[in-house]
């Protein structure tokens, strides 16, 4: 299939809004943890439903699991990312933009995991009828949750697409 000068234009119309996306992520991402830093260093500030700010370093993965081996499990996390992009790159733009978002998340908390020995997480969520009282998060966990669901429903989507007749 021969690729059209328009259709060359608009994947590379498309790539840059996703790279866009990406460094405004990471930017948002970066900014909230630098911000948590400095104004939240022992201080708790109180916010609905039993949520509050308050800064935690988290040297393991989510839901503070695997402490020790988070940074390793972080840059592994990163290589899977990796390879699924360079295996099946999204066409449309919900698993696209998903993968923007799980790549603003990832590699922003991965750099942070090996530069600081862990993640600024800064929002507690208490997490009532589960396991544990509750969790620290960050944007870039807000990313990765929310390009996990585009792009979860993208690969959905377009399986269905492919068995329609």
């Amino acid at each position: 299939m021969r690729r059209t000068r328009s259709g060359l234009c608009d994947e590379i119309g498309v790539g840059l809004r996703r790279a866009f996306l990406f460094l405004l992520a990471v930017v948002l991402d970066v900014t909230t943890k630098a911000a948590a830093r400095s104004l939240l260093a022992g201080a708790s500030v109180p916010l609905p439903f039993g949520a509050r700010l308050s800064l935690h370093l988290n040297p393991g993965v989510a839901f503070g699991m695997a402490g020790a081996w988070g940074w390793l499990l972080g840059l592994g996390g990163i290589g899977i990312l990796l390879f699924l992009t360079t295996m099946d790159p999204p066409a449309r733009e919900p698993g696209g933009i998903g993968v923007a978002l799980l790549w603003a998340g990832g590699l922003s908390n991965a750099v942070e995991r090996v530069l600081l020995g862990g993640v600024t997480d800064f929002l507690y969520l208490p997490a009532p009828f589960t396991p544990f009282p509750g969790l620290f998060v960050n944007l870039a966990d807000v990313w990765i949750g929310i390009g996990a669901c585009l792009s979860m429903a993208a690969l959905l989507f377009e399986n269905r697409e492919a068995r329609k007749p």
